[in-house]
């Protein structure tokens, strides 16, 4: 796919070359294509595809492999909601003090992001004073620059839209084995382990988020709405104009429009169309920004005296700081507040009130650029906290829809299909050696000496064919993988534990937030499910922040109400939360306490009562 879409995409040729075609290509000097083999033999590849296992099983799995671990280890997931769910399972089911499971996903804030990167290169290696285990489940989004070289296992808990993208993954594993010498017999140090599982749900998933082909007149809606969208792309608000419009005429069912796969259906069609508009000339791509930041004077602002402008650069610079921090923290008014500041609104304002401001910045992502340039001079302290999601700066450069654009956004799709049938191939010929496989999807006529030699990095049909010298065993992980009977997540946890550490949960969640939650935003929350769809308004609402970013988000996938309604009775019989509004609020009850105190005392004070 990736080939194609360089020889179509940057170099204007067919898709489709062939040994012929490519060595005719050298010869005449229009395209040299080199091909190496990225066959590494020192990874041991184990592959299991359950076609009936839900989210449950797979987790009860991931507790399998999780247990096996002693070393660091990557679990990659699809999904930013798979990603938030496992990581928040695994950190409660094991005990304090032993491995450590940290999340990564392009949704979170740069803060955590950066926090994990952190902790993931600075971990102490086996032998070290202070190491343990650290486990980062993540999605594909942690991945460029990974390149620690102790890590033994990557775990695919769900696989990815191809065999290109479960390699990549898969790789993350034996940095420091990659190109050496692979001995033939015998031992050859800590095996590098690669494990892949595929379930009849997460091939589903795939399908849905490539294959599944949008219709051709709501592609053409969502390409006008590019077109409209002026000088800033939300696809998310995008997405929800449509989604709105089409309950409104009747093409989408209420409940159709409140399940998060039509939100991220109808929002991935608009990037399509983005990027379909981009490759025909139609947008510029002006780069990604959060679109709300919060901003204050940065610790080096005023630490010395500011030298004196060396160019006019440094004057305008100057003049949009002092504009910058001329704002109020906050307003209650609409207005730019730096607590919350709305970028394009920023960027029209220092349009007007700073000369020459034109020549730093033409547009809402130039603004966004300049204001992590302060940020790293220390002038500024810019967070992107107050955002959820990006936008997309854009300059448009035609008002209709181009010749082509059909065309653009459904040739990507029929590749997706393709590559889906070579991933589910993959998985179902588990009598065939895996590097055989990936060397045929690679196009590698021979593999490397070494492959599938011994116990170290022996794949999984190599290991069921039988034909290995007696005594050698698998890696502890790979048998946590073929687990026979794999149990659900949760089965071994007794149901009195389970229902305590329910309880706590929700009564962290209540307690974290003061004004109270309804009883439904603790299920979504508990659940993962990070927005919902209103039916008065017709959008999509997101969850509120703090519930999102606890740790307790996605923690339990497969709660049901009923459960969620007995722990609040638990609560409630013990005094530790109220029902208020009529009951359709829940807080803590030491919090409602405090603001009876509080409206006492006021009462007291008008009436004139010292």
């Amino acid at each position: 796919t990736v080939l194609a879409g360089l020889r179509e995409g940057v170099f204007g040729l067919g898709p489709d070359a062939g040994p012929d075609l490519e060595a005719a290509e050298a010869a005449a000097g229009t395209l040299l294509t080199v091909r190496e083999s990225p066959i590494r033999p020192e990874l041991a590849i184990f592959r299991r595809s359950i076609a009936t296992a839900g989210p449950m099983i797979s987790a009860g799995l991931a507790e399998e492999v999780i247990s096996a671990l002693d070393g660091h280890a990557i679990f990659y997931a699809l999904t930013v909601k798979e990603v938030n769910t496992l990581a928040a399972h695994l950190r409660e089911f094991l005990p304090d003090g032993g491995v450590r499971v940290r999340r990564f996903h392009g949704r979170l804030t740069e803060a955590e992001k950066s926090a994990v990167l952190t902790e993931f290169r600075e971990a102490p290696r086996r032998g070290e004073e202070g190491f343990a285990p650290l486990v980062v489940v993540a999605t594909s989004a942690f991945g460029l620059g990974m390149d620690r070289s102790d890590v033994r296992t990557v775990f695919c808990a769900s696989a990815p839209t191809d065999l290109s993208a479960l390699y990549q993954q898969i790789g993350r594993a034996g940095r420091d084995a990659a190109g050496k010498p692979v001995p033939v017999q015998g031992a050859a140090g800590p095996a590098n382990v690669g494990l892949a599982l595929l379930t009849g749900r997460g091939l589903r998933t795939v399908a849905w988020m490539t294959s599944t082909d949008l219709p051709g007149s709501l592609l053409t809606r969502m390409g006008r709405a590019v077109l409209s969208a002026g000088r800033v792309l939300n696809a998310t608000r995008v997405a929800d104009t449509l989604i709105g419009q089409d309950v409104t005429s009747g093409a989408l069912s209420g409940e159709d429009a409140a399940k998060s796969r039509t939100e991220a259906t109808y929002r991935a069609g608009v990037v399509r169309a983005f990027a379909a508009l981009a490759a025909l000339g139609a947008v510029q791509d002006l780069g990604d920004f959060p679109p709300h930041v919060a901003l204050k004077a940065g610790e080096l602002l005023g630490a010395a005296p500011p030298p004196e402008p060396a160019n006019a650069v440094d004057v305008v610079q100057a003049a949009v700081l002092a504009a910058v921090l001329a704002l109020p923290v906050r307003t209650s008014d609409g207005s730019l507040q730096r607590s919350r500041l709305y970028v394009p609104g920023l960027d029209r304002h220092l349009g007007k009130v700073v000369p020459e401001y034109r020549e730093l910045a033409e547009d809402a992502a130039g603004t966004w650029q300049l204001l992590a340039d302060l940020h790293d001079l220390g002038a500024l302290d810019v967070s992107a906290a107050p955002s959820r999601t990006l936008v997309t700066g854009i300059q448009v450069n035609a008002r209709v829809l181009p010749a082509g654009f059909g065309a653009s956004c459904a040739g990507k799709a029929a590749r997706a299909g393709a590559e889906l049938a070579l991933l589910a191939d993959f998985f179902a010929d588990s009598g065939t050696c895996a590097n055989r496989k990936l060397a045929d999807y690679f196009g590698v006529a021979d593999l490397p000496p070494g492959c599938c030699t011994h116990a170290g990095n022996r794949c999984s049909a190599c290991w069921a064919a039988g034909n290995w010298p007696a005594g050698q065993v698998k890696p502890k992980v790979a048998d946590a993988l073929e687990t026979a009977r794999p149990r659900p997540a949760g089965m071994r946890t007794d149901a009195a534990f389970a229902a305590r550490r329910l309880d706590e949960k929700v009564y962290r969640l209540i307690w974290d937030v003061y004004a109270g939650v309804h009883i439904m935003d603790l299920f979504r929350t508990l659940r993962g499910q990070d927005s919902y769809y209103n039916p008065v308004t017709k959008k999509r609402r997101a969850l509120r922040t703090a519930l999102v970013n606890t740790r307790y988000f996605g923690s339990s996938p497969a709660i049901r109400l009923p459960q969620l309604e007995d722990a609040l009775a638990r609560l409630a019989g013990g005094d530790l939360v109220v029902a208020v509004g009529n009951g359709a609020i829940w807080r803590d009850a030491n919090h409602v306490a405090r603001d009876a105190a509080k409206a006492a005392g006021a009462a007291l004070t008008a009436a004139g009562v010292p």
